[in-house]
C-alpha cells in the first residue's frame, strides 16, 4: 500500500485471478450509504485471461490480449454516471453501463498490447458521478513470454545500389530489447559471402520502455560494398553476431542484394508483370540513372503501345523516373522491352534496353 498526497494506493492480487488497484482518500471514506462501513465501492474479479500465481498475464511479445473484469457494486446506493478515462494505449471493447444498482455486476473488457519484452502495466480507471476519486483502477500486468535480449526490428530485405569504382554510403538499423543493466547484446553484423561488403558498427542509442528494467537499443551499421564486385546484381545474407555467451532471441538474418551499376543504368534491371488481379498493381516505376553526365535528356525511343503505357513522371539531374503501366492482360507468357535514349550535353546518343516479362 502506497500513500501519496493523501491518496492510498491499494493493490490486490491473488491466485484466483483478482487484480485491482483501488484509490481511496486517506482517512476519508468514500461517500457510501451511512449504514455501511465498507471501505470500497466496487469489488473486482479478473475473468480472462487467466493470470499466474503472481497476478501477471503472460502472452507472446507484440500481440494483443483481450482482458475482461467483472465489477460489482458492493454499496447500498446506485453508482451512476459511470465512465472511464484510459491512462494507456488500450481499447475498450464495449460500452460501459450507465449505472450499477446495489449488488449489480457488469463486465468491462478492453484490449492491451503485450510488450516486446518485460512487463507492462496499463491503467483503466472507472469513474462515477459524485465520487472525487476513481471507484477502481483496472490495472492488468502483462508480461512478454520471451525473455530479453530479443531482436524486435530487422530489415526484411536490404537493397544496395553502388556505382563501379565509387564509394558507397549505406546503413542499416537493428533494434533490440535488452535488460538495462546488461551490456550490448550484439557484437557485429557480417555479410555472407564476405565479398558483398563490410559492415561496421557506427553507434548504439537507447530508448526507454514501459518496463523500467528494459531498454530498446538501436544499433546502426554502415555498409561498404567491396571493390571486388563487377557490374551486376549479387545476393547474400546479413547475419547478426551476438556477444559471446549471450542467447539472442528473434530473427537473426536478412537477405541482401548489392547492385553494381555502370554510369548509365536502369533500375530495376527487369520488369515483371504477374497476371493482374484486384490486389496486384499493374504499374511500375523505372529509374534511368545517368551518373556523371551533364545536361542529360532521357526519352522513350520504343515500346509496345498495345501492351503498356510509358509516362515520364520526373526528370532530375542524374535520375529520370518513368511510370510503366500494363494496359491489358496478356493471353500467356510474353516478353517485350522498352528502349530509352540518352542524349548528353555534347549531343552524344546512348540507348539502353529494359526487358519486360508478362507472366
Amino acid at each position: 500500500m502506497v500513500s501519496r498526497q493523501g491518496i492510498v494506493l491499494s493493490v490486490t492480487a491473488c491466485a484466483a485471478g483478482v487484480l485491482a488497484v483501488v484509490l481511496l482518500r486517506e482517512s476519508v471514506p468514500l461517500p457510501l450509504d451511512e449504514s455501511t462501513d465498507e471501505q470500497r465501492a466496487i469489488a473486482v474479479r479478473l475473468i480472462e485471461p487467466a493470470a499466474g500465481p503472481d497476478g501477471v498475464i503472460v502472452a507472446d511479445p507484440g500481440t494483443t490480449v483481450n482482458v475482461s473484469y467483472e465489477v460489482r457494486n458492493v454499496t447500498r446506493r446506485v453508482l451512476g454516471g459511470l465512465r472511464s478515462e484510459p491512462f494507456c494505449q488500450c481499447s475498450i471493447r464495449q460500452d460501459l453501463p450507465e449505472s450499477l444498482q446495489p449488488g449489480e455486476s457488469a463486465i468491462i473488457s478492453f484490449s492491451v498490447r503485450v510488450p516486446d519484452a518485460g512487463t507492462r502495466k496499463d491503467q483503466l480507471p472507472l469513474l462515477a458521478a459524485d465520487f472525487e476519486s476513481p471507484l477502481v483502477v483496472l490495472a492488468p500486468l502483462v508480461r512478454a513470454s520471451v525473455l530479453p535480449p530479443r531482436v524486435v526490428y530487422l530489415p526484411d530485405h536490404l537493397s544496395i545500389h553502388v556505382f563501379q569504382s565509387q564509394e558507397s554510403r549505406n546503413s542499416v538499423q537493428v533494434t533490440t530489447v535488452e535488460r538495462r543493466e546488461a551490456k550490448n547484446a550484439i557484437d557485429s553484423l557480417v555479410l555472407e559471402p564476405a565479398r558483398l561488403g563490410l559492415a561496421r558498427l557506427k553507434n548504439v542509442d537507447e530508448q526507454e520502455s514501459l518496463d523500467p528494467d528494459i531498454v530498446r537499443r538501436n544499433y546502426t551499421f554502415s555498409i561498404s560494398p567491396t571493390a571486388k564486385l563487377d557490374t551486376g546484381t549479387f545476393h547474400g545474407l546479413g547475419k547478426l553476431i551476438p556477444i559471446t555467451g549471450v542467447q539472442l532471441h528473434g530473427r537473426m538474418t536478412f537477405p541482401v542484394t548489392v547492385g553494381v551499376l555502370t554510369a548509365v543504368s536502369v533500375l530495376p534491371a527487369e520488369l515483371v508483370f504477374p497476371p493482374p488481379t484486384e490486389t496486384t498493381a499493374s504499374s511500375r516505376k523505372v529509374s534511368v540513372v545517368t551518373r556523371g553526365m551533364e545536361h542529360v535528356e532521357v526519352t522513350v525511343a520504343d515500346f509496345d503501345s498495345d501492351l503498356i503505357e510509358v509516362e515520364k513522371v520526373n526528370g532530375g539531374r542524374q535520375i529520370s523516373v518513368f511510370r510503366v503501366e500494363q494496359k491489358k492482360p496478356t493471353s500467356g507468357p510474353l516478353v517485350s522491352q522498352i528502349v530509352f535514349t540518352i542524349i548528353d550535353g555534347d549531343q552524344s546518343k546512348h540507348t539502353i534496353e529494359l526487358p519486360i516479362t508478362f507472366q
